[in-house]
């Protein structure tokens, strides 16, 4: 008995060392995980707290748990801030991989800052904060300053989204990438985008967009584009490619360049797509199918939008509003009033159809697009379609819910616009204003080029030159005439007979009849 009793003493001591040592790693588990994030447990509920790039970073290795933002976060920190940069959350290989680690949980950004996104990997398909998300909740997420640059499907904000929300999303800076790229999303499919925005200059190949690449089967709404977009082909101002999908009151002012074929304001091309509400402001210049709202398109229905961005083709088909009509568009109650030119095949408001087009009460500028012509819609001076218009034009317009009379024409030139258009204090005007002369450039420090961007209120010859810290002139990156707005010029390091200059301290300055500033930046070994 007592040799039983002992044994079962000695069995009990050893199941008690063994839940001893169990909750030892236990305790230990829940403190790594704990010391990995500033707080929280990762769940709907309770999720973990975000505060640091090194708790960003940690995201990677919880994809399937839940995330809030608490503080700003900047990037410019090592590791994330040289090499490759920043090594984006999750795996996308292609749709059908195996291989494939989408992010499923949620990230809430609390619309906290996230601060110079550094990506150098241009053979990478996926590029992004996030490569591959899908059936998750991405919102109130704030990237700034942005240099990502990638290969087939790059964005700032995520490469490659499945059944994804996003809401109240914004990102600024520079992407650089292959086919379906974009600002903020490259690809998106069965998506929500609401109330999100990019001011970014979009430099890649085919099938992108100033916001998103290549969006099918999505939804988006209330979401705007601004700076520049340029690639090879199918090239959006807002969107590149938008298979049957809806677009509700959008807009893009980023001026879109297109080599090859098809180009839009707000969208390069779509079958299938609707687009209500929406306008694009920005000069559109490509090949052939070049369209101030939309480039070429195939069964399509445009509900009450405008362009006024000049449109120009090299070889054919330029329109107003739309370049080229495939099959079966129908547009009703919109407007042009931009400069068409190509040579052959332009438009006041379609470029060209293949005869299948419908246009109900739209009307373009004659005077302002150059155009007597157009393969749908009406032509009217500009007396008649600036307010207070006359009879003929804007013949059962909905002018009590949908458009707004411009009666002083301060907003719009005295063309309708939209509601949503009117500024609200405190916050950024829709149509874009530019007060006074600004001028930055990204990045800095550099190691190979810089961009430099400036914004002039008016018309005029400009000099963006570079000095040494002694002020001896280094290079002369421009010095002519530029229309108001934003521009954009790169100063590869080297002075005016070519050469590589030294690391050091530089000057870049802007000078005008009405301008004189001057700002640092840094070149690196």
């Amino acid at each position: 008995m007592a040799k039983n009793m002992g044994v079962v003493m000695v069995n009990c001591r050893k199941s008690q060392f063994i839940k001893a040592i169990a909750t030892v790693f236990l305790l230990l588990g829940f403190s790594c995980v704990y010391a990995q994030f500033a707080g929280g447990s990762g769940t709907v509920v309770d999720p973990y707290q975000i505060g640091t790039a090194e708790h960003l970073n940690n995201v990677r290795n919880y994809l399937d748990s839940h995330f809030i933002q608490i503080a700003d976060i900047d990037l410019d920190v090592a590791p994330y801030n040289s090499g490759s940069g920043w090594e984006p959350i999750g795996l996308f290989i292609e749709e059908s991989s195996t291989a494939n680690q989408p992010f499923t949980g949620s990230y809430d950004g609390s619309c906290f800052n996230i601060y110079n996104l550094f990506i150098h990997r241009p053979t990478t398909v996926g590029v992004g904060l996030f490569a591959y998300a899908s059936f998750t909740n991405l919102k109130n997420i704030t990237l700034e300053r942005c240099n990502v640059r990638g290969g087939f499907r790059t964005a700032a904000l995520i490469a490659y989204a499945y059944s994804v929300e996003f809401t109240n999303c914004q990102v600024t800076g520079y992407v650089y990438g292959g086919s379906s790229s974009g600002g903020m999303i490259g690809r998106c499919k069965n998506a929500n985008v609401t109330d999100c925005n990019a001011r970014c200059y979009v430099t890649a190949g085919m099938d992108i967009g100033g916001l998103i690449g290549y969006a099918e089967f999505s939804n988006i709404t209330n979401c705007y584009s601004r700076r520049s977009v340029s690639g090879s082909a199918w090239v959006g101002g807002l969107v590149g490619y938008a298979p049957d999908s809806v677009i509700n009151d959008c807009f893009s002012s980023a001026d879109v360049t297109a080599v090859a074929k098809s180009c839009g304001g707000l969208v390069a091309s779509g079958w299938g797509l609707v687009i209500n509400r929406s306008y694009a402001l920005g000069n559109v210049n490509g090949h052939d199918d070049c369209g101030g709202l939309a480039g070429h398109l195939d069964d399509v229905t445009i509900n009450n939008c405008f362009a006024r961005g000049n449109v120009s083709a090299s070889d054919h088909h330029a329109g107003g509003l739309v370049g080229y009509d495939c099959v079966s568009t129908d547009i009703y109650n919109s407007y042009s009033t931009g400069f068409v030119s190509t040579p052959w095949g332009a438009g006041g408001l379609v470029g060209g159809s293949s005869g299948s087009t419908t246009t109900v009460n739209c009307y373009w500028d004659m005077i302002t697009s150059g155009q007597n012509v157009s393969a749908g819609g009406i032509g009217r001076t500009t007396a008649e379609m600036v307010y207070p218009y006359s009879p003929e034009t804007y013949v059962n317009w909905d002018f009590q819910d949908i458009w707004v009379h411009d009666i002083d024409s301060m907003l719009n030139d005295g063309y309708p616009i939209f509601g949503f258009m009117i500024p609200v204090a405190n916050e950024d005007d829709v149509i874009p204003v530019l007060p006074s002369v600004t001028m930055s450039n990204y990045p800095n420090p550099f190691r190979d080029n810089t961009s430099i961007s400036f914004d002039i209120p008016k018309s005029s010859k400009v000099n963006l030159s570079i000095y040494n810290s002694k002020g001896q002139l280094v290079r002369t990156l421009n010095d002519s005439y530029y229309s108001k707005g934003e521009h954009l010029l790169t100063w590869d390091g080297r002075n005016d007979i070519g050469k590589q200059v030294s690391a050091g301290v530089y000057l870049y300055k802007l000078q005008g009849k009405d301008t004189n500033i001057t700002k640092k930046l840094l070149k690196l070994k």
